[in-house]
């Protein structure tokens, strides 16, 4: 029954991945993508327009997607509470404190300065979770959660305070940066994210057993 739910759900997602080359502010019909996937393009507007364009945003969100779910998946049967995800732990405000910084400070090394103080702006977050969740002696799970929901609500008041004394023109580049713009991603930016997620990925699938145990594994 898990193989055939798994299947189906692979076969959603790529359908889903085929369907989303459909949507978009350029005029691209469904026959002129198929000839793309399956021949060759009609014109090179087309081809520029497929697989330099949406192809990209299409495979860094759907890439980015399975790193949030499997991400919150983790921290869920960590703390045995259905509600706690990424932003709830602080961890995306980590991020994007890191990007601002990078951003403000870094504009002409983001390729390199990006994904890395981002990365460890999130670590500060988990950090700052952990430090804020020991005081309590109790160690409940939803104090954990509850310290996580105060580290975001901190780091994103940095990050906004942050984005008022910056340069205008990069505070907009961080802003949408925050609200998960895709426009300035390219096969480049797939292999990057997917060089991190999908190893991830894998070394959660077969730790499976030992996250899905009974007991908290977040306490061994």
């Amino acid at each position: 029954m898990i193989s055939v739910r798994f299947a189906a759900l692979a076969l959603l997602s790529i359908l889903n991945i085929f369907l989303s080359l459909g949507f978009g502010s350029a005029d691209l019909e469904w026959k002129h993508i198929g000839r793309c996937l399956i021949d060759a393009c009609d014109s090179k507007l087309h081809e520029t327009l497929l697989w330099q364009i949406r192809f990209p945003r299409v495979l860094v969100g759907f890439t980015a997607g399975m790193g949030l779910a499997v991400a919150g998946g983790i921290l869920q049967n960590c703390t045995r509470n259905p509600l706690a995800d990424p932003y709830l732990f602080g961890i995306v405000a980590g991020a994007g404190l890191g990007a601002t910084i990078a951003t403000l400070i870094l504009p002409d090394q983001l390729d390199l300065a990006l994904p890395l103080v981002a990365f460890a702006g999130a670590l500060l977050a988990i950090l700052l979770v952990v430090a804020v969740n020991s005081i309590n002696t109790q160690q409940n799970p939803q104090h954990l959660l509850l310290a996580g929901v105060a580290v975001s609500f901190m780091l994103g008041a940095l990050t906004n305070f942050l984005l008022y004394l910056g340069e205008p023109f990069a505070s907009n580049r961080v802003m949408f940066w925050l609200m998960g713009s895709l426009a300035r991603v390219d096969m480049h930016s797939f292999a990057s994210i997917g060089f991190v997620v999908l190893p991830g990925i894998i070394v959660v699938l077969a730790l499976r057993r030992q996250l899905g145990n009974s007991t908290n594994p977040c306490r061994r």
